[in-house]
């Protein structure tokens, strides 16, 4: 031990005072730790709420999106009916109106493809 410093006596009140200090000190962080789990639990709660209402407005986005998809689809295969049964009409009267040429194109039609697939046919033979 060092002879130059005198010995240390702990007095009652200071061992008291150390007690009460340390209990004070146990206190705040106590307090502290309370409090920061309070502000956690907030936080997670607000998380939570934040991630149902995200959840429900994309259901609910999606469910728009299906309803406006469904309705674009309803609607162009009625125009496409429509043009099909059109067509089809224009054919009709066509071939009526006038038969020899209608036949005639028919024929050439024919003939244009059966050439295109012979052409196709031989050069995949080729390959």
């Amino acid at each position: 031990m060092n002879k130059d410093l005198p010995p240390v006596q702990a007095s009652p009140s200071t061992a008291s005072n150390a007690l009460h200090l340390g209990e004070q000190t146990l206190n705040t962080a106590q307090r502290m730790a309370h409090n920061g789990i309070e502000a956690v639990s907030d936080s997670l709660g607000q998380a939570q709420n934040d991630t149902r209402n995200a959840a429900r407005n994309l259901a609910h986005e999606t469910e728009w999106m299906a309803q406006r998809s469904m309705d674009a689809l309803r609607s162009g295969a009625h125009q496409l009916q429509h043009q099909a049964t059109h067509l089809k009409n224009t054919a009709v009267h066509y071939v009526q109106q006038e038969p020899v040429k209608a036949l005639l194109t028919a024929a050439a039609v024919g003939a244009a493809l059966m050439a295109a697939l012979r052409v196709i046919s031989r050069w995949r033979k080729s390959d």
